[in-house]
């Protein structure tokens, strides 16, 4: 029925509602009147009781509209051939960008990541592949520009679905690390032990051997080139050539496997147990059992989760504290948690403090 009502519509208004549909529930004239080919009038939707104009606008001089219901923006979005859907979130983004610029960054990543999904790039952009490569490298960068403002709010999982999407869409090895690695990131403050180990290694496994040493060096806690015994996931010299993915060693990352996340109460432990044995590894330290001495390594010998005025040293003392029982680090990591205004996290630290 619904379906019926729109194709009544005359051309003109029935395009108008298609690319409100593709634009969103909410919707301004401007970028409508740019996205169809004649001159629709959007009386006739008000009057049909498809859309209304709300009183108010958030994008200064134009009129703002909103699709009354979820149902009506559905089936009109529906109703368009998956080409020219690429083709009106390419279009609308490109007006975005221009109009709003980082203003509108999750706007502008959604858009252009839908202009370019995988799964209909090739039907949507065939014969216009230059425009389909310019249109998928504006969505890595906003999809990237979007994950960094939801990290810096503290959106974790936000982050961690645009960095992912961005993944997607990314043909460029050396680029495609520097996401892993910002993806790594994120799961390292979301308190993601293995997620964060898998994301690392796969930064690793697709960089040069140079990138290899700087990330490592970073993740691991050797201060020169890691071989094998690192226990990180490096890639090997011979696996090494031109224009091809370099693969992971993976016996040594098999025996550096981050364990799954720790029953209730131990929070974190995960990561604990993946620096301990890191540092174990690359460090030859003894066991635990053998030497209950804490761990105040001076900064050039201290992986990164452990360096000092590094983002993820207070993620990476607290749980290294619960592995070997040292209250003393995660009093440590509480003290930076608390200068750095995380609240959530420095309550959640005290917790661990005063268990028993």
């Amino acid at each position: 029925m619904l379906a019926a009502r729109i194709d009544l519509l005359e051309q003109p208004e029935k395009e108008a509602l298609q690319a409100a549909s593709a634009i969103g529930r909410v919707f301004w004239s401007g970028p409508v009147y740019q996205l169809v080919q004649g001159e629709p009038d959007l009386r006739v939707l008000e009057e049909r009781d498809f859309v209304r104009r709300r009183p108010g606008s958030s994008m200064a001089g134009e009129r703002e509209y909103a699709i009354k219901h979820a149902l009506t923006r559905e089936v009109a979005y529906e109703s368009l051939p998956k080409a020219r859907r690429a083709r009106l979130h390419a279009a609308f983004a490109r007006w975005l960008e221009h109009a709003l610029g980082d203003e509108a960054a999750p706007l502008l990543a959604h858009h252009y990541g839908e202009a370019v999904r995988p799964e209909d790039a090739d039907l949507a952009w065939s014969g216009y592949e230059d425009e389909a490569a310019d249109l998928r490298h504006r969505a890595v960068a906003w999809l990237t520009r979007a994950a960094e403002l939801a990290t810096s709010r503290y959106e974790l999982e936000d982050a961690i679905g645009l960095l992912r999407r961005a993944l997607e869409l990314e043909q460029d090895l050396a680029r495609s690390s520097n996401l892993w690695h910002a993806l790594g990131r994120a799961y390292a403050l979301n308190f993601e032990g293995e997620p964060f180990w898998d994301a690392i290694a796969k930064a690793i496994a697709l960089t040069d051997d140079n990138g290899s040493r700087r990330i490592c060096m970073q993740t691991s806690a050797s201060g020169r080139r890691p071989g094998p015994e690192c226990g990180l996931a490096c890639p090997s010299e011979s696996s090494s050539t031109a224009g091809s993915t370099v693969r992971s060693s993976s016996p040594s990352r098999r025996a550096l496997r981050a364990p799954r996340r720790s029953p209730r109460g131990r929070r974190g432990t995960a990561v604990g147990e993946l620096v301990e044995t890191a540092l174990r590894r690359s460090r030859r330290l003894p066991s635990p059992s053998a030497s209950a001495t804490p761990i105040s390594a001076p900064p050039r010998e201290a992986p990164m989760a452990l360096k000092p005025r590094t983002v993820l040293e207070p993620f990476g003392l607290p749980a290294l504290g619960q592995v070997r029982g040292d209250d003393e680090l995660i009093r440590q990591a509480l003290a930076r948690f608390e200068a750095m205004g995380l609240d959530w996290h420095a309550a959640e630290t005290r917790k661990l403090v005063a268990q028993p």
